[in-house]
């Protein structure tokens, strides 16, 4: 498998590049504001390679999963289909020095996961359990589908006062 940490560090250095962006809102492409994505999204990326670096090889006796599938073989997160879990909702209004030291967090997190052994996994809550290589995948997956969310309401939202 090609490596995907080139495309996940030029996603982390996108989401930077949006920090002074944070209060942009756009209700008709969603309820949570830029930097309500821009948490979410680095704290879902931190969680994740938190768990990389635990897992216990829970993929190894894994079921086939058709979303997880699904979603590796196309790419791509369909919009609205599936809720954020209650630990990976944002704050009301995510600030610009926090978000800094999530971001700061995130790419020293993400950084080593290459560096794990390729049968090392974590449990995803709906997708189950991931091998680091799917696992990496997958965040690049989930990173673009709330970076393609963020350009949305830039491009057709107002500047927030």
């Amino acid at each position: 498998m090609q490596s995907v940490m080139p495309t996940l560090t030029g996603q982390l250095d996108e989401l930077e590049g949006y920090l002074s962006k944070t209060a942009n809102v756009n209700d008709s492409v969603s309820a949570w504001s830029v930097g309500q994505q821009i948490e979410h999204t680095l704290s879902a990326l931190s969680a994740m390679s938190v768990a990389l670096r635990r897992g216990r090889n829970e993929a190894d006796d894994r079921r086939p999963n058709r979303f997880l599938a699904m979603v590796l073989e196309s790419g791509t997160i369909q919009r609205g289909r599936v809720k954020a879990p209650k630990a990976m909702l944002p704050s009301e209004l995510p600030e610009e020095k926090a978000l800094q030291r999530l971001i700061l967090k995130t790419r020293k997190r993400v950084s080593v996961l290459e560096e794990l052994p390729p049968e090392a996994s974590f449990v995803h809550h709906i997708l189950g359990p991931m091998h680091r290589n799917e696992a990496l995948l997958f965040m690049t997956i989930h990173t673009e589908h709330h970076l393609k969310i963020i350009r949305d309401i830039l491009q057709e939202a107002p500047e927030s006062a």
